[in-house]
Protein backbone atom coordinates (compact mmCIF):
# COMPACT_ATOMS: atom_id res chain seq x y z
CA UNK A 1 0.00 0.00 0.00
CA UNK A 2 3.05 2.00 0.71
CA UNK A 3 3.98 2.13 -3.01
CA UNK A 4 0.53 2.93 -4.42
CA UNK A 5 0.67 5.88 -1.97
CA UNK A 6 3.30 7.26 -3.17
CA UNK A 7 2.45 6.38 -6.80
CA UNK A 8 -0.29 8.36 -6.01
CA UNK A 9 0.99 11.12 -4.69
CA UNK A 10 3.30 11.85 -7.48
CA UNK A 11 1.05 11.22 -10.21
CA UNK A 12 -1.52 14.04 -8.43
CA UNK A 13 1.63 16.43 -8.59
CA UNK A 14 2.13 15.51 -12.32
CA UNK A 15 -1.37 16.19 -13.19
CA UNK A 16 -1.37 19.48 -10.89
CA UNK A 17 1.51 21.03 -12.11
CA UNK A 18 0.35 19.63 -15.79
CA UNK A 19 -3.26 21.89 -15.23
CA UNK A 20 -1.05 25.06 -13.59
CA UNK A 21 1.22 24.98 -16.94
CA UNK A 22 -2.02 24.73 -18.78
CA UNK A 23 -3.93 27.38 -17.51
CA UNK A 24 -0.19 29.68 -18.05
CA UNK A 25 -0.01 28.52 -21.30
CA UNK A 26 -3.88 30.04 -22.73
CA UNK A 27 -1.69 34.11 -22.22
CA UNK A 28 -1.76 35.50 -25.79
CA UNK A 29 1.49 37.18 -25.12
CA UNK A 30 2.87 33.97 -23.52
CA UNK A 31 1.45 31.54 -26.01
CA UNK A 32 2.44 34.22 -28.91
CA UNK A 33 6.20 33.97 -27.40
CA UNK A 34 6.65 30.31 -27.53
CA UNK A 35 5.46 30.42 -30.84
CA UNK A 36 8.07 32.54 -31.86
CA UNK A 37 10.55 30.62 -29.77
CA UNK A 38 9.61 27.49 -31.43
CA UNK A 39 10.08 29.64 -35.35
CA UNK A 40 13.49 30.41 -33.66
CA UNK A 41 14.22 26.97 -33.54
CA UNK A 42 17.19 27.40 -30.67
CA UNK A 43 17.51 26.35 -27.37
CA UNK A 44 16.72 28.32 -23.90
CA UNK A 45 20.44 27.08 -22.70
CA UNK A 46 21.90 28.86 -25.39
CA UNK A 47 20.49 31.84 -24.57
CA UNK A 48 21.10 31.34 -20.69
CA UNK A 49 24.71 30.14 -21.71
CA UNK A 50 25.90 32.84 -24.04
CA UNK A 51 24.05 35.93 -21.67
CA UNK A 52 26.27 34.27 -18.73
CA UNK A 53 29.58 34.16 -21.02
CA UNK A 54 28.33 38.33 -21.91
CA UNK A 55 28.29 38.86 -18.85
CA UNK A 56 31.90 37.37 -17.98
CA UNK A 57 33.35 39.45 -20.71
CA UNK A 58 31.86 42.82 -18.94
CA UNK A 59 34.69 43.25 -16.41
CA UNK A 60 37.82 42.10 -18.62
CA UNK A 61 36.64 43.11 -21.73
CA UNK A 62 33.96 45.35 -21.99
CA UNK A 63 33.93 46.42 -25.90
CA UNK A 64 34.28 42.80 -26.58
CA UNK A 65 31.02 42.15 -24.47
CA UNK A 66 29.74 44.86 -26.59
CA UNK A 67 30.57 43.55 -29.66
CA UNK A 68 29.45 40.31 -28.66
CA UNK A 69 25.71 41.11 -27.66
CA UNK A 70 25.12 43.48 -30.60
CA UNK A 71 25.92 40.03 -32.51
CA UNK A 72 23.67 38.48 -30.55
CA UNK A 73 20.98 40.79 -31.09
CA UNK A 74 21.59 40.62 -34.50
CA UNK A 75 21.58 36.49 -34.40
CA UNK A 76 17.90 36.50 -32.57
CA UNK A 77 16.54 38.56 -35.40
CA UNK A 78 17.47 36.65 -38.04
CA UNK A 79 15.78 33.85 -36.08
CA UNK A 80 12.76 34.97 -35.85
CA UNK A 81 12.04 36.10 -39.08
CA UNK A 82 9.69 34.70 -41.64
CA UNK A 83 11.88 31.17 -42.96
CA UNK A 84 10.10 30.43 -45.87
CA UNK A 85 11.92 32.36 -48.38
CA UNK A 86 14.59 30.42 -49.75
CA UNK A 87 18.13 32.40 -48.77
CA UNK A 88 21.69 32.40 -50.66
CA UNK A 89 23.88 29.58 -49.03
CA UNK A 90 26.56 32.69 -48.44
CA UNK A 91 24.34 34.39 -46.14
CA UNK A 92 23.80 31.12 -44.06
CA UNK A 93 27.44 30.22 -43.93
CA UNK A 94 27.74 33.77 -42.29
CA UNK A 95 24.76 33.20 -39.96
CA UNK A 96 26.54 29.75 -39.16
CA UNK A 97 29.43 31.80 -38.37
CA UNK A 98 28.02 34.41 -35.66
CA UNK A 99 26.24 32.04 -34.38
CA UNK A 100 29.51 29.55 -33.70
CA UNK A 101 31.29 32.80 -32.63
CA UNK A 102 29.06 33.11 -29.75
CA UNK A 103 29.57 29.08 -28.78
CA UNK A 104 33.26 29.71 -28.83
CA UNK A 105 33.52 32.20 -26.19
CA UNK A 106 31.61 29.89 -23.60
CA UNK A 107 33.07 26.74 -25.04
CA UNK A 108 36.76 27.89 -25.27
CA UNK A 109 38.98 25.45 -27.10
CA UNK A 110 36.93 22.48 -26.72
CA UNK A 111 34.82 24.03 -29.94
CA UNK A 112 37.28 23.68 -32.88
CA UNK A 113 35.67 25.29 -36.26
CA UNK A 114 37.25 24.83 -39.31
CA UNK A 115 35.13 26.32 -42.56
CA UNK A 116 36.09 25.13 -46.34
CA UNK A 117 34.68 26.78 -48.83
CA UNK A 118 38.12 27.43 -51.45
CA UNK A 119 36.19 25.45 -53.86
CA UNK A 120 32.94 27.64 -54.18
CA UNK A 121 33.57 31.46 -55.86
CA UNK A 122 32.07 33.62 -54.03
CA UNK A 123 29.31 34.04 -57.14
CA UNK A 124 28.31 30.58 -56.47
CA UNK A 125 27.99 31.17 -52.90
CA UNK A 126 25.58 34.26 -53.74
CA UNK A 127 23.52 32.05 -56.49
CA UNK A 128 23.30 28.97 -54.67
CA UNK A 129 19.84 29.14 -52.70
CA UNK A 130 18.57 26.88 -50.02
CA UNK A 131 16.26 26.87 -47.12
CA UNK A 132 16.27 29.68 -45.05
CA UNK A 133 17.53 28.32 -41.19
CA UNK A 134 18.75 25.29 -42.44
CA UNK A 135 22.48 24.76 -41.42
CA UNK A 136 21.92 26.84 -37.80
CA UNK A 137 19.81 24.24 -36.10
CA UNK A 138 22.28 21.36 -37.63
CA UNK A 139 25.16 23.20 -35.62
CA UNK A 140 23.54 23.83 -32.53
CA UNK A 141 22.08 19.95 -32.28
CA UNK A 142 26.00 19.58 -32.97
CA UNK A 143 27.53 21.16 -30.41
CA UNK A 144 24.61 20.75 -27.69
CA UNK A 145 24.93 16.95 -28.32
CA UNK A 146 28.53 16.19 -29.40
CA UNK A 147 30.62 19.26 -27.92
CA UNK A 148 29.10 19.48 -24.66
CA UNK A 149 29.79 16.97 -21.89
CA UNK A 150 27.42 13.86 -21.65
CA UNK A 151 26.98 11.70 -18.45
CA UNK A 152 25.88 8.61 -20.49
CA UNK A 153 28.54 7.31 -21.58
CA UNK A 154 29.67 7.60 -17.94
CA UNK A 155 26.94 6.58 -16.38
CA UNK A 156 27.19 3.14 -19.16
CA UNK A 157 30.74 2.67 -18.29
CA UNK A 158 30.61 2.20 -14.75
CA UNK A 159 27.81 -0.18 -14.82
CA UNK A 160 30.19 -2.23 -17.80
CA UNK A 161 33.15 -1.58 -15.89
CA UNK A 162 31.47 -2.74 -12.13
CA UNK A 163 29.92 -6.05 -14.28
CA UNK A 164 33.50 -6.90 -15.65
CA UNK A 165 35.69 -6.34 -12.50
CA UNK A 166 33.32 -8.46 -10.46
CA UNK A 167 33.61 -11.53 -13.49
CA UNK A 168 36.17 -14.21 -12.80
CA UNK A 169 36.46 -16.89 -15.52
CA UNK A 170 37.73 -20.39 -15.41
CA UNK A 171 41.64 -18.80 -15.67
CA UNK A 172 40.76 -15.92 -13.38
CA UNK A 173 40.76 -13.49 -15.76
CA UNK A 174 37.90 -10.87 -16.17
CA UNK A 175 35.63 -10.60 -19.26
CA UNK A 176 32.91 -8.62 -21.26
CA UNK A 177 31.59 -11.50 -23.14
CA UNK A 178 28.02 -11.79 -22.22
CA UNK A 179 27.38 -15.18 -22.68
CA UNK A 180 30.03 -15.87 -19.89
CA UNK A 181 28.88 -13.24 -17.77
CA UNK A 182 25.52 -14.67 -17.86
CA UNK A 183 26.53 -17.85 -16.32
CA UNK A 184 28.20 -15.98 -13.56
CA UNK A 185 26.74 -15.45 -9.94
CA UNK A 186 27.88 -12.10 -9.40
CA UNK A 187 27.17 -10.69 -6.15
CA UNK A 188 23.76 -9.14 -4.71
CA UNK A 189 25.36 -6.22 -3.26
CA UNK A 190 27.96 -5.42 -6.66
CA UNK A 191 24.68 -5.74 -8.53
CA UNK A 192 22.83 -3.43 -6.35
CA UNK A 193 25.55 -0.85 -6.64
CA UNK A 194 26.05 -0.84 -10.42
CA UNK A 195 22.46 -1.96 -11.72
CA UNK A 196 21.46 1.97 -12.07
CA UNK A 197 24.35 3.02 -13.72
CA UNK A 198 23.99 1.07 -16.25
CA UNK A 199 20.08 0.92 -16.43
CA UNK A 200 19.65 4.17 -15.84
CA UNK A 201 22.47 5.03 -18.66
CA UNK A 202 21.31 3.05 -21.49
CA UNK A 203 17.86 4.13 -20.19
CA UNK A 204 18.59 7.40 -21.09
CA UNK A 205 18.73 6.82 -24.59
CA UNK A 206 15.20 5.72 -24.50
CA UNK A 207 13.80 8.85 -23.10
CA UNK A 208 13.50 7.54 -18.96
CA UNK A 209 11.79 10.06 -17.27
CA UNK A 210 13.38 12.39 -15.60
CA UNK A 211 16.23 12.23 -18.32
CA UNK A 212 13.82 12.91 -21.41
CA UNK A 213 14.42 16.45 -21.91
CA UNK A 214 17.22 16.05 -24.64
CA UNK A 215 13.98 14.06 -26.91
CA UNK A 216 11.91 17.33 -27.68
CA UNK A 217 15.30 19.31 -29.07
CA UNK A 218 16.87 16.09 -30.23
CA UNK A 219 14.02 15.24 -32.69
CA UNK A 220 13.18 19.44 -33.60
CA UNK A 221 16.66 20.42 -34.21
CA UNK A 222 17.43 17.14 -36.77
CA UNK A 223 16.65 16.85 -40.21
CA UNK A 224 13.98 14.80 -40.99
CA UNK A 225 15.89 11.80 -41.85
CA UNK A 226 17.97 12.23 -38.70
CA UNK A 227 14.68 11.80 -36.64
CA UNK A 228 13.44 8.85 -38.22
CA UNK A 229 16.76 7.16 -37.18
CA UNK A 230 17.06 8.77 -33.76
CA UNK A 231 13.54 7.73 -33.11
CA UNK A 232 13.57 4.51 -35.07
CA UNK A 233 16.96 2.97 -34.56
CA UNK A 234 18.94 5.04 -31.78
CA UNK A 235 16.57 4.99 -29.11
CA UNK A 236 15.91 1.33 -29.14
CA UNK A 237 19.63 0.94 -28.42
CA UNK A 238 18.74 1.86 -24.65
CA UNK A 239 15.61 -0.38 -24.40
CA UNK A 240 18.23 -3.00 -25.85
CA UNK A 241 20.78 -2.05 -23.17
CA UNK A 242 18.14 -2.31 -20.32
CA UNK A 243 16.96 -5.67 -21.14
CA UNK A 244 20.38 -7.51 -22.41
CA UNK A 245 22.81 -5.48 -20.26
CA UNK A 246 21.50 -4.55 -16.67
CA UNK A 247 18.59 -6.91 -16.33
CA UNK A 248 20.05 -10.07 -18.20
CA UNK A 249 23.73 -9.84 -16.44
CA UNK A 250 22.47 -8.43 -12.93
CA UNK A 251 18.68 -10.17 -12.25
CA UNK A 252 18.75 -9.78 -8.51
CA UNK A 253 19.13 -6.10 -8.77
CA UNK A 254 16.34 -6.06 -11.39
CA UNK A 255 14.31 -7.83 -9.01
CA UNK A 256 14.82 -5.15 -6.31
CA UNK A 257 14.71 -2.09 -8.67
CA UNK A 258 11.91 -2.99 -10.12
CA UNK A 259 9.28 -0.68 -8.64
CA UNK A 260 12.17 2.22 -9.45
CA UNK A 261 11.38 1.20 -12.98
CA UNK A 262 7.91 0.89 -12.97
CA UNK A 263 6.86 4.25 -11.23
CA UNK A 264 9.78 5.97 -13.35
CA UNK A 265 7.45 4.25 -16.31
CA UNK A 266 4.50 5.20 -15.50
CA UNK A 267 5.41 9.17 -14.90
CA UNK A 268 6.93 8.73 -18.36
CA UNK A 269 3.89 7.21 -20.16
CA UNK A 270 1.21 9.77 -18.16
CA UNK A 271 3.24 12.92 -18.68
CA UNK A 272 4.37 12.68 -21.75
CA UNK A 273 0.91 12.09 -23.05
CA UNK A 274 0.02 14.92 -21.38
CA UNK A 275 2.94 17.38 -21.97
CA UNK A 276 1.97 16.22 -25.95
CA UNK A 277 -1.51 18.03 -25.79
CA UNK A 278 0.42 21.69 -25.06
CA UNK A 279 2.65 21.14 -27.87
CA UNK A 280 1.61 23.44 -31.45
CA UNK A 281 4.79 22.19 -33.53
CA UNK A 282 4.43 18.86 -35.09
CA UNK A 283 7.91 17.76 -34.65
CA UNK A 284 7.50 18.41 -31.01
CA UNK A 285 3.90 16.30 -31.06
CA UNK A 286 5.69 13.33 -32.23
CA UNK A 287 9.26 13.77 -29.93
CA UNK A 288 6.39 14.43 -26.77
CA UNK A 289 4.73 11.64 -27.23
CA UNK A 290 7.76 9.21 -28.19
CA UNK A 291 8.39 9.96 -24.71
CA UNK A 292 5.36 8.25 -23.44
CA UNK A 293 5.63 5.35 -25.78
CA UNK A 294 9.04 4.35 -24.84
CA UNK A 295 7.40 4.34 -21.70
CA UNK A 296 6.09 1.44 -22.29
CA UNK A 297 9.45 -0.38 -23.04
CA UNK A 298 10.32 0.48 -19.87
CA UNK A 299 6.85 -0.88 -17.99
CA UNK A 300 7.53 -4.27 -19.93
CA UNK A 301 11.05 -4.80 -18.88
CA UNK A 302 10.60 -3.68 -15.51
CA UNK A 303 7.37 -6.14 -15.12
CA UNK A 304 9.65 -9.14 -15.36
CA UNK A 305 7.36 -11.46 -17.25
CA UNK A 306 7.55 -13.38 -19.99
CA UNK A 307 4.73 -11.84 -21.84
CA UNK A 308 5.38 -7.95 -20.78
CA UNK A 309 9.08 -8.48 -21.91
CA UNK A 310 7.68 -9.89 -25.26
CA UNK A 311 5.87 -6.82 -25.57
CA UNK A 312 8.36 -4.43 -24.87
CA UNK A 313 10.95 -5.70 -27.77
CA UNK A 314 7.23 -5.54 -30.08
CA UNK A 315 6.99 -2.52 -28.62
CA UNK A 316 10.59 -1.10 -29.92
CA UNK A 317 10.14 -2.61 -33.23
CA UNK A 318 6.74 -1.09 -33.52
CA UNK A 319 7.77 2.72 -32.37
CA UNK A 320 10.53 2.49 -34.66
CA UNK A 321 8.35 2.01 -37.36
CA UNK A 322 5.42 4.20 -36.75
CA UNK A 323 7.53 7.74 -35.69
CA UNK A 324 9.89 7.05 -38.55
CA UNK A 325 6.38 7.24 -40.93
CA UNK A 326 5.40 10.19 -38.64
CA UNK A 327 8.72 11.84 -39.24
CA UNK A 328 8.59 11.11 -42.74
CA UNK A 329 4.98 13.03 -43.32
CA UNK A 330 5.62 15.70 -41.12
CA UNK A 331 9.15 16.48 -43.13
CA UNK A 332 7.21 16.09 -46.60
CA UNK A 333 4.41 18.69 -45.31
CA UNK A 334 7.21 20.97 -43.88
CA UNK A 335 9.46 20.65 -46.97
CA UNK A 336 6.28 22.04 -49.29
CA UNK A 337 5.06 24.58 -46.27
CA UNK A 338 8.20 25.74 -44.68
CA UNK A 339 5.99 25.56 -40.79
CA UNK A 340 5.69 23.04 -39.11
CA UNK A 341 3.38 24.76 -36.63
CA UNK A 342 -0.66 23.31 -36.49
CA UNK A 343 -2.01 26.87 -36.55
CA UNK A 344 -0.49 27.99 -40.03
CA UNK A 345 -1.78 24.23 -41.66
CA UNK A 346 -4.85 23.23 -42.60
CA UNK A 347 -7.05 21.52 -45.45
CA UNK A 348 -3.98 19.91 -46.61
CA UNK A 349 -5.71 16.72 -47.18
CA UNK A 350 -7.51 18.39 -50.64
CA UNK A 351 -3.54 19.20 -51.72
CA UNK A 352 -1.25 16.40 -50.95
CA UNK A 353 -3.80 13.24 -50.25
CA UNK A 354 -1.15 10.86 -49.87
CA UNK A 355 0.79 12.84 -47.59
CA UNK A 356 -2.23 13.47 -45.60
CA UNK A 357 -2.86 9.84 -46.03
CA UNK A 358 0.19 8.62 -44.05
CA UNK A 359 -0.17 11.36 -41.99
CA UNK A 360 -3.44 9.67 -39.99
CA UNK A 361 -1.85 6.18 -40.89
CA UNK A 362 1.05 7.11 -38.45
CA UNK A 363 -1.50 8.88 -36.21
CA UNK A 364 -4.29 5.86 -35.52
CA UNK A 365 -1.02 3.39 -35.48
CA UNK A 366 0.70 5.89 -32.81
CA UNK A 367 -2.77 5.80 -30.52
CA UNK A 368 -2.96 1.98 -30.91
CA UNK A 369 -5.88 1.62 -32.99
CA UNK A 370 -6.36 -2.47 -34.20
CA UNK A 371 -4.88 -3.59 -36.83
CA UNK A 372 -1.76 -1.37 -36.45
CA UNK A 373 1.49 -2.84 -34.92
CA UNK A 374 0.65 0.12 -31.72
CA UNK A 375 -2.33 -2.19 -30.86
CA UNK A 376 -0.42 -5.54 -30.74
CA UNK A 377 2.78 -4.23 -29.29
CA UNK A 378 1.06 -2.27 -26.60
CA UNK A 379 -1.59 -5.04 -25.74
CA UNK A 380 0.82 -7.46 -25.32
CA UNK A 381 2.83 -4.95 -22.87
CA UNK A 382 -0.56 -4.50 -20.77
CA UNK A 383 -1.36 -8.50 -20.37
CA UNK A 384 1.80 -9.00 -19.45
CA UNK A 385 1.59 -6.35 -16.58
CA UNK A 386 -1.67 -7.48 -15.43
CA UNK A 387 -0.44 -11.03 -14.89
CA UNK A 388 1.62 -9.61 -12.12
CA UNK A 389 -0.38 -9.81 -8.78
CA UNK A 390 1.20 -6.55 -6.81
CA UNK A 391 -1.60 -3.71 -6.72
CA UNK A 392 0.83 -1.32 -7.30
CA UNK A 393 2.12 -2.72 -10.65
CA UNK A 394 -1.71 -3.53 -11.16
CA UNK A 395 -2.14 0.13 -10.48
CA UNK A 396 0.18 1.31 -12.66
CA UNK A 397 -1.45 -1.03 -15.70
CA UNK A 398 -3.90 1.18 -15.48
CA UNK A 399 -2.74 4.31 -15.79
CA UNK A 400 -0.51 2.84 -18.65
CA UNK A 401 -3.79 1.71 -20.01
CA UNK A 402 -5.74 5.47 -19.48
CA UNK A 403 -2.86 7.61 -21.28
CA UNK A 404 -4.26 5.70 -24.33
CA UNK A 405 -7.36 8.20 -24.30
CA UNK A 406 -5.06 11.35 -23.97
CA UNK A 407 -3.05 9.85 -26.81
CA UNK A 408 -6.16 9.25 -28.93
CA UNK A 409 -7.66 13.33 -27.80
CA UNK A 410 -3.90 14.72 -29.06
CA UNK A 411 -3.19 12.32 -32.68
CA UNK A 412 -6.84 13.02 -33.32
CA UNK A 413 -6.62 17.09 -32.78
CA UNK A 414 -3.38 17.58 -34.97
CA UNK A 415 -4.85 15.22 -37.99
CA UNK A 416 -7.72 17.47 -37.63
CA UNK A 417 -6.17 20.68 -37.54
CA UNK A 418 -3.47 19.33 -40.39
CA UNK A 419 -5.39 17.99 -43.02
CA UNK A 420 -8.84 18.74 -42.28
CA UNK A 421 -10.99 21.42 -42.76
CA UNK A 422 -10.70 24.93 -45.05
CA UNK A 423 -7.20 25.53 -46.63
CA UNK A 424 -5.37 28.29 -44.67
CA UNK A 425 -3.35 29.56 -46.41
CA UNK A 426 -4.05 30.14 -50.47
CA UNK A 427 -0.32 29.56 -51.32
CA UNK A 428 -0.76 25.75 -50.39
CA UNK A 429 -2.81 24.98 -53.27
CA UNK A 430 0.00 25.16 -55.53
CA UNK A 431 1.90 22.58 -53.66
CA UNK A 432 2.51 18.93 -54.76
CA UNK A 433 1.84 15.79 -53.25
CA UNK A 434 4.49 13.03 -52.92
CA UNK A 435 6.94 12.68 -55.30
CA UNK A 436 7.62 8.39 -56.05
CA UNK A 437 11.10 8.05 -54.07
CA UNK A 438 8.58 9.54 -51.01
CA UNK A 439 6.00 6.85 -51.82
CA UNK A 440 8.10 4.26 -52.08
CA UNK A 441 10.12 4.83 -48.74
CA UNK A 442 6.36 5.79 -47.07
CA UNK A 443 4.54 1.96 -48.15
CA UNK A 444 7.81 0.07 -46.97
CA UNK A 445 7.10 1.62 -43.29
CA UNK A 446 3.21 1.12 -43.62
CA UNK A 447 3.82 -2.46 -44.62
CA UNK A 448 5.71 -3.53 -41.53
CA UNK A 449 3.72 -1.39 -39.83
CA UNK A 450 0.08 -3.65 -40.87
CA UNK A 451 2.23 -6.76 -41.00
CA UNK A 452 3.69 -6.66 -37.39
CA UNK A 453 -0.57 -5.52 -36.11
CA UNK A 454 -2.69 -7.81 -38.97
CA UNK A 455 0.27 -11.28 -38.28
CA UNK A 456 2.30 -10.73 -35.02
CA UNK A 457 2.46 -14.74 -34.46
CA UNK A 458 5.93 -14.24 -36.87
CA UNK A 459 7.58 -11.83 -34.80
CA UNK A 460 6.93 -13.07 -31.40
CA UNK A 461 8.10 -16.26 -32.12
CA UNK A 462 11.15 -14.59 -33.33
CA UNK A 463 11.67 -13.09 -30.04
CA UNK A 464 10.84 -15.77 -27.61
CA UNK A 465 13.47 -17.67 -27.69
CA UNK A 466 15.60 -14.58 -26.81
CA UNK A 467 12.52 -13.62 -24.07
CA UNK A 468 12.70 -17.25 -22.53
CA UNK A 469 16.57 -17.35 -21.68
CA UNK A 470 16.19 -14.06 -19.98
CA UNK A 471 12.95 -15.29 -17.88
CA UNK A 472 15.19 -18.32 -16.99
CA UNK A 473 17.96 -16.39 -15.75
CA UNK A 474 15.20 -13.67 -13.56
CA UNK A 475 13.49 -17.11 -12.27
CA UNK A 476 16.73 -18.86 -11.29
CA UNK A 477 17.69 -15.01 -9.32
CA UNK A 478 14.62 -15.77 -6.94
CA UNK A 479 15.55 -19.55 -6.42
CA UNK A 480 18.97 -18.76 -5.38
Amino acid sequence: YGYAVLLSFVMGSSLQHYFELRSRAYSPALDEARIQALQARIRPHFLFNSLNAVLSLIRTEPRRAETVLEDLADLFRVLMRDTRDMTTLQEEIRLCEQYLAIEKIRLGERLQVSWHTENLSSQELHDAKIAALLLQPLLENAVHYGVEPSAVPALIMVGIFGVYFSSHTSTGAHTFDLLLLSKMNIPIEIQKMFFPFAFIGFGIFTAIFPFHTWVPDGHASAPTAASMFLAGISMKLGGYGCLRVATFLMPDAAHAYSWVIILLATIAIIYGAFATMMQTDLKYINAYSSISHCGFVLLGIGMLTKTSITGAVMQMVSHGLMTALFFAAIGMIYSRTHTRMVAQLGGLLKIMPFISTIFVIAGLSSLGLPGFSGFVSEMTVFMGSWENPDKMYRLATILACASIVVTAVYILRAAGSTIMGPITNQSYEKLGDASWNEKFAALVLISGILIVGIAPFWLINLIQPGTEIIINKLGAAISH
